[in-house]
């Protein structure tokens, strides 16, 4: 069927073109017409040949492609087996803001770049999230519960050793809360990476590990990795001795029962020390910042980093570390250390627990340091030590118990380490299976002692409202 082929008009994909000999088209994509009189014979070299057109720069509206065909001239058209388009291919070409096209090349290399670079975000990511490389945040440490904790959870529960998680701080390190499956504990976190604090660490684990008495902190595990050293330990409520005596934020306030507990308490733990059958040992740096109370104001010894085992042969160590002012005692500054640095210790503390005050301070009318060993000794003098009670205590203290410690403190804080009592004489003093004269006979300087009970007592007596009987403790020693 042969039909006349008007010019302008659209022909179709199954029709086949015949205008005259020639077979000639415009081609209009979007609107625009991008060739005239395109011969497609001509172009293809033949009937049944393929001819591929390339066209750059087409825009495309609303995801539609528009291609239209139109004859050129005068001539018939009939029906013919075959499209004339069998194939449409796009390749898009961005714009640059300068006007510069993105070549093939280009898109590539940015599709690549870009897949590296999130490649790599999602590696940092991971690596911060310590799920890439270290796998120490696998490890797991024991708290005391049925199922052991992870490092990562510990970091967690302490929010990363934040501030707002701090408990305390130390020579050796920072103390941290966390809270793990309804249990606390605290957490110290080595300040230093030394070798020789690293050291002290290890020391510190594996001398409480070997020991557990009522009076020592509880020692739960240890992390030790390159970086990062930790200790756990029990969760002590009330914080430190020092804490509740001398921090003004304490809300705590400790009556005369509290107070001498402590103090015994303290005692048999450092009777445990000096002590034992296996592992005898000087703890070093007993001072009231490492008295812990727990919930029931039990006292418990912390910090073992400078604690040093002793036999019966060798009781002398030469040391180098520094102890806190007020706390070291005398033949420390020769280098020479035995139990009784201990004793001289826990005397500063009896002195501090009594009397609410710190060993050293500052005279704001003199501007003088004023020490608290000082005052003890200028009233043992004067025979009015019991002038050294807290007066926050009013008259709600025992008397006799008052003139007994104090005198212990004296006793304790004797500048010749031969002349202080051991441990375990302080403490059968303390419960009553002894007087003070059977664990240290009055030198001739100190006759006086013994009308310093009597004269102390009368005049303390009168004041005080509470019964005269020691307060046992929750076992003998």
């Amino acid at each position: 069927m042969k039909k006349n082929c008007p010019r302008g008009k659209p022909i179709y994909h199954s029709l086949y073109i015949n205008c005259g000999d020639k077979y000639v088209l415009d081609i209009w994509i979007q609107g625009e017409r991008k060739l005239k009189d395109f011969n497609i014979i001509d172009k293809a070299g033949g009937p049944n040949k393929v001819h591929k057109e390339n066209f750059t720069a087409i825009n495309v509206n609303h995801s539609t492609l528009e291609i239209h065909l139109y004859s050129a001239g005068e001539g018939t058209f009939y029906y013919e087996f075959g499209p004339l388009i069998s194939a449409i291919s796009i390749t898009p070409e961005y714009k640059l803001h300068g006007g510069k096209q993105l070549s093939l090349l280009h898109i590539t290399l940015i599709t690549v770049a870009s897949t590296i670079v999130f490649v790599l975000l999602l590696m940092l990511f991971a690596w911060l999230m310590g799920w890439l490389g270290n796998t120490d945040h696998l490890q797991e440490i024991d708290i005391g519960l049925e199922k052991k904790v992870t490092l990562k959870q510990l970091k967690d529960a302490t929010r990363n050793f934040g501030k707002r998680n701090e408990i305390g701080q130390g020579g050796f390190g920072t103390v941290y809360k966390a809270e793990m499956q309804g249990k606390i504990v605290a957490v110290k976190k080595l300040s230093s990476y030394s070798e020789e604090r690293i050291n002290e660490l290890k020391n510190e684990f594996y001398t409480l590990k070997s020991m557990s008495h009522q009076n020592l902190v509880q020692l739960l595990d240890i992390y030790n990795a390159k970086g990062l050293h930790l200790l756990i330990y029990e969760y002590m409520q009330n914080n430190s001795l020092a804490h509740v005596l001398f921090d003004s934020k304490s809300k705590l306030k400790l009556d005369w029962e509290a107070r001498y507990n402590i103090c015994l308490g303290v005692a048999r733990g450092l009777v445990y020390l000096h002590e034992h059958p296996r592992l005898k040992m000087v703890h070093r740096d007993i001072k009231s910042a490492n008295i812990l109370l727990d919930e029931d104001l039990k006292p418990k010894i912390s910090d073992f980093g400078l604690a040093s085992l002793y036999t019966e042969d060798d009781q002398f160590k030469f040391i180098k570390v520094e102890v806190p002012q007020g706390y070291m005692s005398p033949e420390y500054v020769r280098g020479i250390v035995t139990s009784k640095a201990d004793v001289y210790s826990f005397g500063v503390i009896i002195l501090e627990t009594v009397s609410g005050r710190r060993n050293a301070g500052h005279n704001r009318y003199s501007q003088e340091s004023e020490f608290l060993l000082d005052t003890a000794y200028d009233l043992h003098r004067k025979r009015r030590l019991v002038d050294l009670v807290d007066k926050n205590l009013s008259t709600k203290y025992d008397a006799k118990q008052a003139i007994i410690i104090l005198n212990l403190a004296v006793k304790c804080t004797n500048i010749s380490p031969t002349l202080r009592p051991t441990m375990f004489e302080v403490v059968s003093v303390l419960v009553g299976d002894k007087k003070m004269e059977e664990i240290c006979p009055p030198a001739p300087n100190d006759s006086h002692i013994a009308q310093v009970y009597s004269s102390a007592s009368i005049e303390v007596t009168s004041r005080a409202s509470t019964s005269s009987n020691y307060i046992k403790g929750e076992d003998e020693t």
